[in-house]
């Protein structure tokens, strides 16, 4: 049988709206167990995978699998830092009564924003970095 996991396309449509579904009432979704824990390559894949359909996290059931989860969902600095830069330069034009600018070539707006505040800055936030 094989592993779960999002892997076919109706895993995938269901973990699209289970993830919608979880934030609308509030819920941080956590994607399942992966059970073969001595393939740690694959795991690696499924919470990479899981991370895109919007899971916060995913179960691990060996100590082996903590660190790659961790690794995974946990935002970086530089991502943080960036974030932060993001935020501050948005601050500032919104300000000055602009609804969207030009940072480092990237369209910064209020949806923009909004993403890295419920994405990397919450979860920085959360973590103390």
């Amino acid at each position: 049988m094989p592993p779960c996991g999002p892997r076919g396309a109706g895993a995938r449509r269901h973990g699209r709206s289970g993830g919608v579904g979880s934030r609308a009432a509030g819920i941080d979704p956590v994607d399942g167990p992966f059970a073969d824990f001595k393939n740690p390559e694959v795991y690696g894949e499924e919470c990479r995978r899981s991370m895109i359909l919007g899971c916060v996290g995913k179960w691990a059931i060996h100590p082996s699998q903590i660190d790659i989860a961790l690794d995974v969902y946990s935002p970086k600095p530089e991502d943080i830092a960036r974030a932060r830069k993001l935020e501050q330069a948005y601050a500032e034009a919104e300000a000055k009564g602009l609804g969207a600018i030009n940072v480092d070539g990237i369209m910064v707006d209020v949806a923009s924003i909004r993403i890295l505040r419920n994405t990397i800055l919450s979860k920085a936030d959360l973590y103390g970095m």
